[in-house]
């Protein structure tokens, strides 16, 4: 079965989003963001819910899901860490999914 959960952006740069529980999502996970930002979008893994520790890294995107990873890592949850710019009137957004059958 297919899951998708977003994650909330930070409304500012130097900021971290709260944390959203993601232990339903089995298997791998393949993290989309979208929008137009210049610098850096880190996605913060934890098993604890307590201590964040980077899982991946997005730089300098441009349009509707511009960047995809995909990373087999098993975690309670997961926040996005905010290190950029947004350009004008752009939505930022970030989606975590998962299928029952690992590829990757």
């Amino acid at each position: 079965m297919n899951q998708v959960v977003s994650l909330p952006v930070p409304g500012s740069d130097q900021q971290d989003g709260e944390p959203v529980d993601v232990s339903s999502l089995v298997a791998c996970k393949s993290i989309e963001i979208s929008g137009t930002y210049e610098g850096t979008y880190v996605i913060m893994g934890s098993h604890d819910g307590v201590n964040f520790v980077p899982v991946t890294f997005f730089s300098s995107g441009a349009g509707a899901q511009a960047w995809k990873q995909t990373t087999r890592v098993t975690l309670r949850s997961m926040r996005v860490r905010r290190r950029a710019q947004n350009f004008p009137g752009q939505t930022i957004a970030v989606s975590i999914g998962s299928q029952a059958v690992c590829t990757c």
